[in-house]
């Protein structure tokens, strides 16, 4: 037996990036984000860590085995937004 729900969840998600250095002045700026910086290499590219609040909406999907047992086949995240949220810098 296979079971589908929709899933919609709000949570707190470490993204890691990458941009061009000349993007690196500009994204530290804002005040708004709270950037780790990671690395950079010798091609330009720096990349980022930051945590964002997120809100994922999507499908899984279960089957119910002989056991009474639930098996998880497949998560499929169709839409991730980031919502708004203030700063988390530390006031200079």
């Amino acid at each position: 037996m296979e079971f589908s729900m929709d899933i919609e969840f709000k949570t707190e998600a470490s993204l890691r990036f990458s941009t061009f250095f000349q993007d690196k002045f500009e994204l530290e700026a804002d005040e708004d984000r709270n950037l780790e910086f990671d690395n950079m290499k010798g091609d330009g590219v720096v990349t980022y860590y930051e945590e964002r609040n997120s809100h994922f909406v999507g499908t899984t999907s279960l089957t119910h085995d002989s056991k009474s047992s639930f098996i998880l086949k497949e998560v499929v995240i169709e839409d991730v937004s980031f919502l708004e949220q203030t700063s988390k810098k530390v006031p200079k």
